[in-house]
């Protein structure tokens, strides 16, 4: 076991499915004490049976700001932390025309303000222990654009400026702020997308995200 996570509390985000919930598995293994944060309690469930250590979860749906507010309260009242992963995503899949304002706002909202939000109330001196690092799960869509995923590939980049300004603020206060930004993988968006398109307009984006990175 890596020691440098033992005993380490640590907040993730979208930890009810795909990436959100392998870093909590991950994290488990290696001994850390997890705040999992998801809306759908069964799938939250889900991912606490998938783990050999006791963990708290909170049912949070980030796409509504009130909720976030108040959810946040709960989160960060008891204890200092270590790090946060934001691995909650929302992935919208749709030319521009057809796209509704409130899919903007929810996108927007899920993948931007209320991780925003998050990571403001973290980076509060009495939240946070000295060495203290932050991992936003941003997407290879911020940096290559595919047809009808424009509101995800902004949304993508936005978290990718956020956390290239947040890095430099806050490396005086000794707290790392990276971002990953991963290919296609296969997971449940995956199958979204290959359903809701073309065998080849599929593979374009495919060969487009660099990596079909594995099973999740």
């Amino acid at each position: 076991m890596k020691k440098e996570f033992y005993n380490k509390n640590i907040i993730v985000t979208g930890a009810s499915s795909g990436l959100g919930r392998e870093v909590c598995l991950c994290l488990d293994l290696l001994g850390a004490n997890l705040i999992l944060v998801g809306r759908n309690k069964k799938s939250l469930n889900k991912t606490k049976s998938l783990m050999k250590r006791k963990h708290e979860y909170v049912l949070c749906d980030l796409s509504n700001l009130n909720d976030t507010k108040k959810k946040i309260k709960t989160i960060f009242k008891k204890k200092q932390f270590d790090g946060l992963v934001h691995g909650a995503g929302d992935y919208l899949l749709s030319p521009i025309q057809l796209v509704s304002e409130k899919e903007i706002i929810n996108s927007i909202n899920t993948n931007l303000t209320s991780p925003y939000l998050i990571t403001k109330e973290f980076c509060k001196r009495n939240n946070y222990k000295q060495g203290a690092s932050i991992v936003f799960v941003s997407s290879v869509a911020g940096f290559v654009g595919s047809s009808s995923l424009s509101v995800y590939s902004m949304t993508k980049s936005g978290q990718i400026g956020l956390v290239k300004s947040l890095a430099v603020e806050m490396s005086s206060k000794k707290v790392r702020i990276n971002s990953v930004s991963p290919g296609l993988i296969d997971s449940r968006i995956s199958n979204v997308l290959s359903s809701s398109m073309t065998e080849e307009s599929f593979e374009s984006i495919k060969k487009k995200t660099f990596a079909w990175s594995g099973k999740i």
